[in-house]
């Protein structure tokens, strides 16, 4: 008994670490490209000086502009993939399917 639950606590973080470690990679291509189109949407007047990851969710980038138009100008983006991934959220989910007044 105790080896069968052993063998299952084991399968079960080895597929959150999975589950995890797919999320955070696609969050990371999702957030290089929205950052690479705040990049084209600034090309004439701004620029992106810094941009770094908060976790594994968040890309925060600093930009400057020309002409001084905002002095500390920053944008965070979550590219965060579709809100049923998360399990909470699935759970979530059902329970309001099954009791409307949730």
């Amino acid at each position: 008994m105790g080896r069968l639950f052993l063998i299952d606590a084991v399968g079960a973080v080895a597929l959150v670490g999975l589950w995890y470690f797919c999320l955070a990679t696609y969050n990371h291509r999702r957030g290089t490209k929205a950052l690479r189109w705040v990049e084209a949407a600034c090309s004439h007047r701004g620029q992106v000086t810094q941009a770094r990851w908060i976790g594994a969710s968040r890309l925060q980038a600093h930009l400057r502009f020309a002409a001084h138009w905002f002095e500390n100008a920053q944008v965070t983006i979550r590219p965060g993939a579709s809100s049923a991934a998360h399990p909470m959220d699935v759970e979530r989910l059902a329970q309001t399917k099954r009791d409307p007044d949730f």
